[in-house]
């Protein structure tokens, strides 16, 4: 996905880094995108997290989220033909803006979508835009 990233857009710096050593980087980044990251977060780790970029970001600075709505987590135990021990946490409409709300972030844009068919799990999707207040 870097990759992908600095082919269309080699002006900008792109990093990988840990969700939870986020904190040793204060004010740091302009913009995170966490796709897919929270659905690891468990009820205690959430806040954390989302404290950690909060802290991260520069005043102004912009966090994107992408997670699966649904009511229960889902376990695998195989994926793509190899063992694992994963558990996608689901979360209910709303709740992750508010997690967002309640570590200092204001929520500027959530959308929902259906998941498309044949191609990715079928859950439906919540993307969440949300700013560190300047």
């Amino acid at each position: 996905m870097i990759a992908q990233a600095l082919t269309r857009h080699p002006a900008c710096r792109f990093e990988v880094a840990d969700l939870h050593a986020l904190g040793a980087a204060p004010g740091r980044f302009a913009a995170l995108v966490l796709f897919y990251a929270l659905i690891h977060e468990d009820g205690a780790s959430l806040a954390p997290a989302l404290a950690a970029c909060h802290g991260a970001l520069v005043p102004g600075g912009l966090l994107l989220a992408a997670v699966h709505l649904g009511e229960a987590p889902v376990r695998l135990e195989e994926w793509w033909g190899h063992p694992v021990a994963l558990t996608f946490r689901f979360f209910a409409e709303g709740e992750l803006e508010a997690a967002m709300a309640r570590a200092g972030l204001r929520v500027l844009a959530s959308e929902t979508r259906d998941p498309y068919a044949g191609v990715e799990y079928a859950s439906r999707r919540a993307y969440v835009l949300a700013q560190r207040p300047a």
